[in-house]
């Protein structure tokens, strides 16, 4: 599978049978109407006048959504005169509405022939057929889990933040560039976000931007020994030093033995022993 959101991307039954259908009025010219008769389609709903102006349509923005966002489609092309743009893919939530106004459009041409009850009742079934396909337990977040990382992680940034007079800043271990960065050992993008989070008082070095001075100098000075390091960071301003152990291959077990053997003391560590803060004496 290709990297990114393309797992979670999928449009679903309804809305693919709706893109099927987009894709045959783009591919096969199905323009009944103005070849001068009128075509039946399945259930005999009448492919004429203004339904199908309107499929037409929005086949013709599909099949251009389509080819935009296909690896090595028109999107290369757009990429050789404007590179900045990027995630064509994020284009399927266009694809999904088109293709789910085109079931709504044979819906609402099946109406009159159905009978008012009739087409309520389909309605409701596309729909709840829709919704059956496109939710499942699996993706429902974990808020009980998620609800206790928060609340502890919210108890030790409280701690830090009790350590330091207000207005402190806080050099954060490992080096991670922002916006947007592959995983670092466990550590995920934003993770450093944690203690911006859940403190009021406090700065923070994570959210330099990357290629800007700020960034240039904490990338530089993460990459110091130990103790010149130290001694960068607090003529900078900082009075702590927060290590996210889930940045480092051994668990920051070498970087917290030096910090401590430079502070001459113990870092606050966190309830399950993730992250540890040395306040710079």
């Amino acid at each position: 599978a290709l990297p990114g959101e393309a797992w979670s991307s999928a449009i679903g039954l309804v809305a693919a049978a709706g893109f099927v259908v987009l894709v045959a009025v783009a591919l096969l010219g199905f323009y009944g109407a103005d070849r001068g008769r009128e075509g039946d389609l399945a259930g005999g709903v009448s492919f004429s006048g203004p339904l199908a102006t309107r499929l037409r349509d929005l086949a013709t923005l599909n099949l251009g959504a389509l080819l935009l966002a296909t690896v090595g489609s028109f999107g290369a092309l757009v990429a050789v005169v404007v590179p900045q743009i990027r995630a064509y893919n994020r284009i399927s939530i266009f694809i999904a509405f088109f293709a789910l106004l085109a079931v709504g459009l044979f819906l609402d041409a099946a109406g009159p022939r159905l009978g008012r009850v009739a087409a309520v009742l389909l309605a409701l079934g596309v729909l709840g057929a829709g919704l059956l396909d496109q939710t499942t337990p699996g993706m429902a977040p974990r808020y009980a889990r998620n609800e206790a990382i928060l609340s502890a992680q919210a108890a030790f940034v409280q701690k830090v933040e009790s350590s330091l007079p207000p207005g402190a800043a806080v050099l954060q271990l490992p080096y991670v560039p922002f916006p947007e960065n592959p995983p670092v050992v466990r550590m995920q993008d934003y993770d450093h976000l944690v203690g911006y989070l859940h403190s009021s008082k406090l700065k923070w070095s994570y959210g330099a931007m990357k290629g800007r001075e700020t960034d240039a100098w904490l990338r530089d000075v993460s990459a110091l020994p130990t103790r010149q390091m130290l001694a960068a960071a607090y003529a900078k301003g900082f009075r702590a030093v927060w290590i996210d152990t889930f940045g480092y291959e051994d668990d920051g077990a070498a970087v917290i033995d030096e910090l401590a053997a430079s502070t001459e003391g113990q870092p606050l560590r966190s309830a399950e022993g993730r992250y540890a803060v040395f306040v710079l004496p």
